[in-house]
This record gives structure tokens, C-alpha cells and sequence, in this order.
């Protein structure tokens, strides 16, 4: 397990759904009548290892969201998340066409008194250039491959 300085930088995660945690084939083996374990239960447990070992919390900044971040919690939780739901400190207002510009108010209006690094995890590219560096694109065929972790790990290390 890496080592990581948890009590000098809040490290966050904008987490997609759709192309990270849920992919093209997961979308053909589901049953659309329920949300009930939508997720891929590989790309969830490398999302888990992801928080575990960088004790990062979670924003989302998926269509997923709902009007309350308690309902977002919820389904979330419902779909396969599990136990990191609980890692959910936020989500970001869905006002916007471009995603960049929703994590960018998110990040001006949720100041914190630690410092934050935060890592961007989606499968479309409508990020900011100051972004570009905080962004790692997952694909709806593949989702969080263990390189993507691996990258994910590297950018949260000292």
C-alpha cells in the first residue's frame, strides 16, 4: 500500500458513472426495470481500491445525479456502489452543457481550509484546459482499467 499525506491534502475524486463504473456491456446485461447492481462489480472494487489507498472522497459529476445529495447517495448506493457511497461528499450542479465549467463552480463554491488535488474521471472530454492535468478519460467500452487505476494511483502520490 502507498503511502499518502491525508492530513495535509483533501484528495478528491469527480467521479462519471458511464464510461468508469457502468460500460457498453454491463448496459446490454441489465435489467432496465430496476437500478438495483447496474455496476460492474471489477470496476467498482478498482474504484474502491482507488479510495482506499489515496483516502479520497467522491464528488459526482455524472448524469446520475438527483435533486438531493441524499438521493444521489441512495441510488448510487442501490446501483452497486456499495460502501463508497459513503465516501460521497458532494455532487456538482447539473447547469451546464460543458462538465469542466460544473467542476470548476463546484470547486469555487466548496472552499476548504486544507489544500485539494483532485482527479477528474469521466468518459467524455468537455473539460477545462486548466483541467487537463486533474483529467484521466476512461472509455464506455473499457471503464476503470487497472492502467487507469494505476495512472489514478500515480497522480494522487507525492
Amino acid at each position: 500500500m502507498r503511502e499518502y499525506p491525508f492530513n495535509k491534502i483533501l484528495n478528491i475524486i469527480f467521479l462519471d458513472i458511464d464510461g468508469v463504473l457502468v460500460t457498453n456491456s454491463d448496459l446490454k446485461n441489465i435489467n432496465p426495470a430496476t437500478y438495483s447492481q447496474w455496476f460492474n462489480k471489477t470496476l467498482v472494487d478498482r474504484l474502491g481500491v482507488l479510495l482506499e489507498e489515496t483516502g479520497a472522497k467522491l464528488v459526482i459529476s455524472s448524469s446520475w445525479r438527483r435533486k438531493s445529495l441524499s438521493e444521489t447517495k441512495k441510488l448510487l448506493r442501490e446501483s452497486g456502489l456499495g460502501k463508497w457511497a459513503s465516501r460521497i461528499i458532494g455532487q456538482t450542479a447539473e447547469h451546464r452543457e460543458i462538465r469542466g465549467l460544473e467542476i470548476q463552480d463546484w470547486l469555487r463554491l466548496n472552499k476548504h481550509q486544507e489544500p485539494i488535488k483532485y482527479l477528474i474521471l469521466d468518459d467524455d472530454c468537455d473539460m477545462l484546459y486548466q483541467q487537463k492535468d486533474n483529467f484521466i478519460r476512461t472509455s464506455m467500452e473499457n471503464g476503470l482499467t487497472r492502467e487507469i487505476l494505476n495512472q489514478s494511483l500515480d497522480f494522487f502520490s507525492p
